[in-house]
């Protein structure tokens, strides 16, 4: 074995990865990998859906009717069988529960408005709610903490409905749960058929499932004719397929089981009796959701960042109440205690909590998820979406996010050579009156019959009409067009795969349904015969579809002359099969060159590895397509349980070569991805040389560069070995079942990694659920997938996830502007508090003062700053450090000592003029509190002479205290401008958006409203105050401007100094 030396170079690392996939294929290098990934999968759907509890689709019949014999199965003629009694399946009905699937109690309405009052910041206003009531009790003259309490309370409540409103848009986005669940059911009971609630079935019911009903729990089928099911939410397929009643084998999983009717899966045609053998939680269905909905996902940073930010105001509020409050006992001497408490203690904590916060980043993260749904991006949680701007590995599917799904056939393999299909098309021929098949050779004549009998695909809107070879225009030459364009023209040389024939496709070329695949395959039938003269002349009467473990499908036809014979005739069934070519090839003895069968010996096993390596190379996807014949009874029933028809000895016609070009517009997507150095690891089912060529297409490196890793090599990876790969930029992950894609996921995690998966399918829950941020893609059995995400993703593309990172990193960035800004007034606001206990000075701002900047003027400003642009490209830096908080030790200095200081210093100049504006000194204001200012109090006589009785000395403090407020609201419009940019000049930023202007003119207009607007002015407790106060602000504000361009410049000049990292937040 060959062994990683201590950090090697990525060459030695890529050489290495060769020599140890070599190693684990051995000499048999053809079919081992696609062997591993099948097992890979198979022990995926062992330890995440394996249900060892359920192996009744292994018993017969008699041994069912031992096992449930209640039910009185009638194992000769199970659609004659008895089923329970009433007072049967009552008792059980009684002691089982009924057949429900209980939904995670967060789901409930009134539990997830609930718990948006239990998010950190509106947790913590809860607690100041509460606190402000206690007040009130304690002290029933404290009526403005009454009033501050009944608006706090009104405050969380609209918060919570905003939160709740949105989260609730997500959660129905995956309601399609529920339309899974059927509500009626049709049960033998005692030998009759009746119709039942299906919440009252039973273990051991007897179920008829005729077509357009839906399953309402695990069945195990007892009889079944033609019996098709739409299984789409497991399989992903669109196609329905077959179930039957015959025994599997011991080793087939549950989920594979053909004699299991599950739980939520639609009858399209057929009829079916059954046993009920789980019902509610325990089937399939239900244990799948209760794991999709209670499996703990790993909380948001913003989440972490707002519990972190909660605790530093709760422990500063606490410590300087404490202060206050020992300051407060000493100065009294121990007398009034209470009073002290309440006004040195609780009213110290209520001013430290900063109440417009959590309005203002509630708005903000609704604003951002609106935008982000513009883009078909919708957020289960509305902090997912900073989260998402942390991404620092993005795992993608190849399929669907980097690619449009459009695939399309352009080389056939037959003969021993690769044919190009354009070479094969005629000129000229009308869309219906093709070429019969028989004018074809033999070789390409069986791969064509083959392409179109295993072929699930329909055509649609077929209309004779001749076209003319001179107009041709089709989706594959735009195809053409924009592969080059990814390439810059290269593409031309290597991906001659994507061939110009399709451009003789007019509008009245038929449409086609299906499986992308099938659609693809079918269409070159189409071009180069009639595919519905061709499939007239067979008799299709069984069928084994694709799985997810199992890579290729058969069709069992007999030719339509034969559909006539008597049941007991031998007549000649034909199998045709197709599939991955390493699987193909497995089921292969002969294969057919020039109308000969020849037998397939070492030398053709190279020829062929080398052409399927070939197309892979190209960065096509490959399909071989084989068949073979055996005699039967014309009335066999063929199942895949009996395996009663043949399994091999087939012989290989040909294969075809596939391509699935990249979306235009991914090259430069993933530049951009590489640019914000986020490394980008892709993630397919294809081929490893198919995966590199698709990497090469989409920017993800050249080829021959490219680190490809075949998922049956991660297994053996080292923890040293593991390190080496994701420190990759780009990986291409390629053969990858779902649990090594959720390995994949956990070993970047371990790393430090914040990595954001896509996903689309039920296999894909696991991995989508251990990433930080999953992405569920619209698709076909997606529903568990968007069960276990945090974003749902509908017309999947890379565009989109990368629109989300740029929007999670602006946000990130507007947060921080927006929490420097806010904070900046809870000094000014907490320190009046201070003084009046502390000097006995009259209250500069009351509590409806407080309550009109916190949750009126200042509002319409903060949220203001979410509509900010960027400083600089943010998609070409770093994404940030975990040690990078939201809330930094060098934000709160900014917003307390140094912002905080410089408002507060200008607040009480403006309110102090006042006083001296009317001949009061600082000296006669000291412990004045308790005798003045108020209506009713004593007369005041000034050092200068004057005298003033209770009313002009509220009069005064009315207009002082609103003067105070004046400094502080239009300094913070002037602060507001500062905050739009973290390092640049503001005067080299761009203007001010419109919303900016528009929040700072609404702010001044509520600010004039609440001290000039009669009536109002009485509600807040302030009168209007000499004109000359309105400087105030303006020069408070230039000393902040001031203060910033200074602190700015040297963060652009010294970036790493302490004292400069000290004032960089």
């Amino acid at each position: 074995m060959t062994t990683l030396q201590s950090k090697p170079s990525v060459r030695d690392f890529k050489e290495w990865l060769k020599q140890k996939a070599h190693e684990d294929k051995g000499n048999d290098g053809l079919s081992r990998e696609k062997d591993s990934s099948i097992a890979s999968t198979n022990s995926s759907i062992e330890r995440d859906h394996s249900y060892p509890d359920i192996f009744e689709h292994t018993l017969t019949i008699e041994q069912l009717a031992d096992q449930f014999p209640l039910s009185r199965i009638n194992v000769g003629k199970p659609e004659r069988s008895l089923g329970l009694n009433k007072d049967e399946a009552y008792g059980k009905l009684e002691s089982t529960g009924k057949n429900v699937i209980s939904q995670k109690d967060s789901r409930s309405t009134l539990c997830l408005f609930a718990k948006q009052f239990l998010q950190t910041f509106r947790f913590l206003l809860l607690v100041t709610a509460l606190l402000c009531s206690i007040i009130y009790i304690l002290d029933t003259t404290k009526v403005s903490q009454l009033y501050l309490a009944v608006i706090i309370f009104a405050v969380l409540i609209a918060m919570s409905l905003l939160s709740y409103h949105q989260e609730r848009s997500a959660v129905k986005q995956v309601s399609g749960f529920q339309t899974m669940l059927s509500t009626s059911c049709i049960v033998v009971r005692e030998g009759t058929s009746i119709r039942v609630a299906s919440e009252t079935l039973v273990v051991g019911d007897l179920v008829k499932i005729r077509p357009g009903t839906r399953v309402s729990a695990d069945i195990r089928l007892l009889h079944a004719t033609s019996l098709r099911l739409d299984t789409s939410w497991i399989t992903g397929e669109l196609e329905p397929l077959p179930f039957f009643e015959d025994t599997s084998e011991r080793e087939t999983p549950a989920l594979e089981a053909q004699n299991i009717a599950l739980n939520g899966c639609q009858c399209i045609s057929g009829e079916a009796i059954g046993v009920v053998i789980k019902t509610g939680n325990e089937t399939i269905l239900g244990r799948l959701f209760q794991r999709s909905c209670f499996d703990a996902k790993h909380s948001s940073r913003l989440s972490r960042d707002h519990s972190r930010f909660c605790r530093f105001i709760a422990i500063l509020s606490v410590l300087m109440a404490t202060i206050t409050f020992c300051i407060g006992i000493t100065i009294t001497h121990l007398n009034g205690i209470l009073n002290v408490f309440i006004n040195g203690f609780l009213i110290v904590i209520v001013a430290n909590v900063p109440q417009g916060l959590p309005v203002t980043l509630t708005a903000q993260l609704v604003i951002v998820a609106r935008k982000l749904a513009n883009l078909n991006l919708f957020l289960k949680k509305l902090d997912v979406s900073e989260t998402l701007g942390t991404t620092s590995v993005l795992l993608c599917d190849k399929t669907g996010v980097m690619t449009d799904n459009n695939i399309v056939v352009t080389h056939l393999w037959y003969n021993g050579r690769t044919h190009s299909v354009e070479d094969l098309l005629p000129l000229v021929t009308p869309l219906i009156e093709r070429p019969q098949i028989e004018s074809y050779e033999g070789s390409l004549r069986r791969a064509l019959q083959t392409m179109a009998l295993c072929n699930r695909a329909q055509l649609e809107n077929l209309i004779t009409v001749h076209r003319d070879h001179t107009q041709k225009t089709s989706f594959l030459n735009q195809t053409i067009r924009s592969i080059r364009e990814l390439t810059n023209g290269d593409a031309q040389k290597k991906m001659s795969r994507v061939s110009d024939y399709e451009m003789g496709r007019d509008p009245y070329y038929p449409s086609f349904t299906g499986h992308p695949t099938d659609k693809a395959i079918l269409r070159v039938v189409q071009d180069l015969t009639s595919v519905i003269d061709l499939r007239a002349k067979w008799d299709i009467v069984f069928e084994v579809p694709f799985n997810k473990s199992r890579r290729w499908s058969i069709v069992i036809a007999r030719e339509f002359e034969d559909a006539r014979a008597e049941e007991d005739e031998i007549i000649c069934f034909y199998a045709f099969l197709k599939g991955a070519p390493e699987d193909v090839i497995e089921k292969c003895s002969h294969v057919l060159e020039s109308d000969e069968e020849m037998n397939i010996d070492e030398l053709f096993l190279i020829k062929f590895k080398e052409a399927y390596t070939q197309f892979a190379r190209n960065g096509q996807s490959c399909i071989a397509l084989a068949m073979g014949n055996f005699e039967a009874a014309a009335g066999t029933e063929f199942s895949n349980n009996l395996r009663n028809f043949l399994q091999d000895g087939f012989t290989l016609v040909g294969m075809c070569g596939m391509s699935d070009p990249p979306r235009v517009e991914t090259r430069k997507h993933i530049q951009t991805i590489t640019e914000a150095q986020i490394k980008m690891h892709m993630v397919t089912g294809d081929h490893p040389r198919a995966a590199a060529s698709v990497a090469e297409l989409v920017g993800m490196g050249l080829q021959a560069e490219v680190c490809v890793v075949s998922g049956d090599v991660l297994a053996s990876l080292s923890v040293t070995e593991w390190d080496v790969l994701l420190s990759q930029s780009h990986v291409v992950f390629a053969r990858t079942s779902p649990e090594q894609k959720e390995k994949i996921v956990e070993e970047c995690i371990k790393r430090g990694e914040t990595v954001c998966a896509t996903g689309d399918g039920l296999l894909d829950a696991p991995a989508l659920r251990a990433a930080h941020i999953g992405i569920a893609i619209e698709a076909a059995g997606g529903i568990f997938a968007k069960e276990a995400a945090d974003v749902l993703v509908t017309g999947g593309n890379l565009r989109h996830i990368v629109s989300g990172i740029e929007y999670g990193r602006l946000l990130f960035e507007n947060l921080k502007k927006t929490i420097a800004y806010t904070l900046a007034h809870l000094l000014p606001e907490l320190f009046p508090v201070v003084l009046t206990f502390v000097m006995g000075w009259p209250l500069a701002l009351s509590t409806m003062q407080v309550l009109t900047i916190d949750l009126l003027t200042e509002l319409p400003p903060s949220i203001s700053l979410i509509y900010e642009s960027p400083e600089r490209d943010l998609m070409k830096k770093a994404p940030r450090k975990s040690s990078q908080h939201l809330v930094s030790r060098s934000l709160l200095v900014y917003s307390y000592l140094f912002a905080g200081s410089i408002l507060t210093i200008g607040c009480l100049l403006a309110y102090l003029s006042v006083f001296w504006h009317y001949g009061i000194s600082i000296s006669e204001l000291n412990y004045s509190m308790e005798k003045h200012w108020t209506h009713g109090s004593e007369k005041l006589l000034t050092q200068a002479g004057f005298l003033y009785d209770g009313k002009n000395q509220e009069k005064i403090h009315r207009q002082a205290s609103a003067a105070y407020q004046i400094a502080l609201v239009g300094a913070q419009m002037i602060h507001l401008l500062n905050c739009r940019t973290r390092r640049l000049s503001l005067f080299t930023h761009n203007l001010p958006k419109i919303q900016t202007a528009v929040a700072i003119l609404l702010s001044l207009l509520l600010l004039s409203s609440c001290i000039y607007v009669p009536g109002m002015n009485q509600i807040v407790g302030v009168e209007a105050p000499p004109t000359f106060v309105w400087m105030f602000p303006l020069v408070t504000g230039v000393a902040l401007t001031i203060f910033n361009e200074i602190r700015k410049y040297f963060i652009r000049r010294a970036p790493k100094h302490r004292f400069v990292r000290l004032i960089k937040w």
